[in-house]
């Protein structure tokens, strides 16, 4: 698996192996980013988290497409120490990341002054953790008035939210795309 744009286009990801992690595929990154790109996001400006974060897969693409900062949040020790080797091997500056290691749900509880204006959401297929997680997300501290929310979930999940104006929901393979925005486009 690579970086598809960017910086660090075409450099290797380490992925995790088992664990029942699936890594976003090249074509599930390129469409993410092309979405994105799409609603004239300035990368420089843009802060991200990305939760359920696995490998950090969409946390890095963002990096290497200039996201000025990126948290990773997993509950896996092994998924956080394959996001920091990462960081690592491709000499992300400390002061542009910060990873943890903790429940997505526990770290919510948490009350950051930090808001982000992007928010990867990748959770476990077929575990019903979107709905639930969405609510208490849309309830934290950190969502930005004007925040995009991309959600990377099994086919056949078919959701919506209060609170969130739908911009796009496609599928790939097996996998749903959707992307939200917290307020209605300008």
């Amino acid at each position: 698996m690579r970086i598809t744009g960017g910086d660090l286009k075409k450099r290797p990801i380490k992925t995790l192996k088992g664990l029942n992690y699936r890594p976003a595929t090249a074509k599930i990154r390129e469409a993410t980013f092309s979405i994105l790109s799409s609603y004239g996001l300035n990368w420089h400006e843009v802060t991200a988290i990305d939760f359920f974060a696995g490998s950090g897969s969409f946390g890095l693409e963002a990096l290497s497409r200039g996201v000025w900062e990126v948290w990773f949040v997993d509950n896996n020790k092994k998924a956080v120490d394959t996001i920091r080797q990462n960081l690592k091997t491709f000499n992300i500056s400390k002061d542009r990341y910060k990873v943890f290691c903790c429940d997505v749900f526990s770290f919510l509880n948490r009350r950051l002054s930090k808001k982000f204006q992007l928010i990867f959401i990748d959770p476990p297929y077929r575990k019903g953790l979107l709905a639930k997680f969405l609510s208490k997300l849309l309830t934290s501290s950190i969502v930005d008035e004007d925040c995009f929310i991309f959600a990377k979930v099994e086919k056949e999940l078919i959701i919506s939210h209060d609170g969130l104006t739908l911009l796009a929901n496609k599928t790939y393979g097996q996998t749903r795309l959707y992307l939200w925005r917290t307020t209605a486009s300008k």
